[in-house]
Formats: structure tokens, C-alpha cells, sequence
């Protein structure tokens, strides 16, 4: 849970940061070569047009090698699901997963665009 060292700290209020605890945080992270891309902004239809979202962009080596070293310390602390405990969800977890889906993906794009 929670995300990469630095989004961690700025998550947590530290460096002027957000003040939310970073498990509240949901920061997601890309690192290719020298080059990392941290933020909160998802890949959907609501984070482009009508949250508020941050993401950075830091061409650095230092900086994309402890993204890669939080991120590996992050992997210690996850839980991994295995496709056999996948598939083997209970039928209730199944249909709140469902109707989640429902609310969020598409009533809720539907209902903001009425605005």
C-alpha cells in the first residue's frame, strides 16, 4: 500500500506535502530509464476531465533509482494475488465488485458530465 518514498513523504505532510496518510494516497508510479512519472491521476474518463490530479514528470538518475528501490521495498509489503485465489472469489465479493464497477465507472462519468 501507500506508494514510491517521495510520494510516500509528501503524502504523509512532509516537504509542505498533502497531510493525508499515505495508505489515503493513491499514487501510482513509471519509471523508464532515467526518467520518472509519479501522481494520482488515473486513466480514465473522470481523472482527465473533471479531477483534480497531479503528476510530475523528473528526468533524473538519482531520483529514478530510489523510485526503483522504494518500489521494491514496496513489493515486500504487498499482498500478491494468484489467479487460482482469483478465480475462487466468493459470488458476493464477485457481485459488490460489480455494481462498484457500475457506480463508479460508468454512472458516476455519467452524472459528472451533467453538471
Amino acid at each position: 500500500m501507500g506508494g514510491t518514498g517521495a510520494v510516500r513523504q509528501a503524502a504523509e505532510g512532509r516537504h509542505g506535502g498533502l497531510g493525508v496518510p499515505a495508505d489515503d494516497a493513491s499514487s501510482k508510479l513509471a519509471v523508464a530509464d532515467d526518467t520518472v512519472i509519479t501522481g494520482s491521476a488515473n486513466l480514465d474518463i473522470r481523472s482527465g476531465r473533471f479531477n483534480y490530479e497531479l503528476v510530475a514528470v523528473v528526468n533524473d538518475h538519482e531520483v529514478s533509482r530510489k523510485a526503483r528501490a522504494d518500489f521494491q521495498d514496496d513489493l515486500l509489503h504487498a499482498d500478491r494475488i494468484l489467479p487460482d485465489a482469483w478465480r475462487e472469489r466468493t459470488v458476493l465479493q464477485k457481485i459488490k465488485e460489480r455494481v462498484s464497477y457500475c457506480l463508479l465507472a460508468r454512472l458516476d462519468v455519467f452524472l459528472a458530465r451533467r453538471r
